[in-house]
């Protein structure tokens, strides 16, 4: 299932669409990302401009609206991160609390179960 330039974990199991995605994309886990304050991120206008947006309401965000939580979501719509710098995923409650193991999630794919 395609949602903006998000790709989730979206599979169809018995006619039911199941989500494959091992985080859970909830504003819970929103409010727990650390994406925000990424140095991969850090100097994206376009990934702080929909960090601050998604913080201004009580309303989860559609994915593409926000600049985070990519564990969730996957590869970020933003065109202007540095995949060079190191990621704070590993330091990330979200990614603890999921027993992830990768990183880079904004550039790769969403952790998946």
């Amino acid at each position: 299932m395609e949602i903006g330039r998000y790709t989730a974990q979206v599979f169809l199991l018995f006619g039911k669409e199941v989500d494959m995605s091992k985080v859970a994309y909830t504003k819970r886990n929103v409010e727990k990302c650390w994406c925000g304050s990424c140095p991969v991120q850090v100097h994206s206008k376009c990934a702080h401009d929909l960090y601050e947006a998604s913080k201004t309401t009580d309303e989860l965000p559609p994915p593409d609206q926000l600049g985070g939580l990519y564990c969730s979501t996957g590869t970020a719509a933003c065109e202007d991160l540095s995949f060079v710098n190191l990621c704070n995923c590993p330091a990330c409650q979200v990614w603890g609390e999921n027993g992830l193991v990768g990183n880079h999630y904004c550039e790769h794919d969403p952790a998946v179960s």
